[in-house]
């Protein structure tokens, strides 16, 4: 499909970019004596529509709501299937982890799902749990086959249902990248892949896991070799994180050499979650095309987690200054 198709979307986006939560909203929230003030501010944002007759403690519902306002909005406008799928297959496999767990874990957990993916959390439980089918989409019904012959017979563990789902999520977007054959699209995926096998890895390395168990949480191959990962499963984990910096940006070696220094592995995953939204920046200097889709939904959902961190701090009384550490960067 030819960026082309994009004209009208892209034009209506960037109008609506110069709406979203910005740093000075952000900080006024932050600042903000309570909770009550700090909803105040974000009834002044373009959150305020979905605010109406919402407590302070209900913030999140308002956030969903518009969440599922873009959703709307991008069905109607973006003119390539496959790129609706790079956005809100994210959701749809989120409940297809709540499905198996809910299968094996015995568990009731649909009120963790979501109804922003392309089908609905009940039509993904019947086909996992009850082994009913329903009209899922091609890419989610093949995903959830070989995810339930990976997982066997037996009853797995919840990290093992983790491990699968990733794996295929990312074997499908991938795959959905390929197809729209956008070179912005897929270096974005190749550094969503990259930046997953990292955490796994220092994770793994971390907790002493043993090589086999860090290899098995390998996802898929991004820019980083997956023969790489393992030739530095033995070395310590500075010397694998040094090796690593190659295949990042300048500020993402400056991360790493920050996480070598102060051992944060919160701050390090919040620094790879902005590192991101960097690349995705780039989108600003595109006239129109996919990427403009794409920076919008980062733009948004960047705010929204931003909004959801502010106000949960507010509600649970924590202070400003442990906030702002722990916020994300904005678009």
């Amino acid at each position: 499909m030819t960026k082309s198709k994009y004209l009208y979307a892209s034009g209506l986006l960037r109008s609506l970019e110069n709406k979203i939560l910005d740093s000075n909203d952000t900080e006024r929230m932050i600042g903000a004596a309570n909770l009550t003030e700090a909803f105040n501010v974000f009834n002044d944002t373009d959150y305020a529509n979905n605010l109406l007759g919402v407590e302070a403690r209900d913030f999140n519902k308002a956030l969903e709501d518009d969440l599922m306002q873009l959703k709307n909005l991008f069905f109607q406008i973006i003119p390539d299937e496959n790129l609706l799928k790079i956005i809100f297959y994210y959701y749809d496999f989120h409940n297809i982890k709540l499905a198996f767990k809910e299968k094996y874990l015995e568990k009731n957990l649909e009120k963790h799902s979501s109804s922003l993916g392309f089908s609905n959390y009940q039509k993904i439980k019947n086909v996992i749990v009850n082994e009913k089918k329903e009209d899922l989409p091609k890419e989610i019904n093949k995903a959830i086959d070989c995810i339930n012959e990976q997982l066997g017979k037996e009853k797995p563990l919840s990290h093992l249902i983790d491990r699968w789902t990733n794996w295929q999520y990312f074997k499908v977007i991938y795959g959905l990248a390929q197809k729209i054959n956008n070179s912005f699209l897929k270096k974005l995926v190749s550094l969503q892949i990259d930046i997953a096998n990292l955490k796994s890895f220092i994770r793994g390395k971390r907790m002493n896991r043993e090589s086999n168990y860090i290899i098995s949480e390998i996802l898929l191959k991004g820019s980083i070799p997956i023969k790489d990962f393992t030739e530095l499963m033995e070395k310590p984990l500075e010397e694998g994180l040094n090796y690593f910096k190659k295949y990042f940006s300048k500020k993402a070696a400056r991360l790493i050499e920050d996480y070598l220094e102060h051992k944060n592995l919160w701050r390090l995953e919040r620094d790879l979650e902005n590192l991101e939204l960097d690349f995705v920046r780039q989108s600003k200097f595109v006239a129109y095309g996919p990427e403009i889709a794409l920076g919008y939904y980062y733009a948004k959902k960047n705010a929204t987690r931003n909004v959801r961190l502010i106000m949960t701090a507010k509600l649970n009384n924590i202070k400003s200054e442990e906030i702002k550490e722990r916020r994300r960067e904005l678009f």
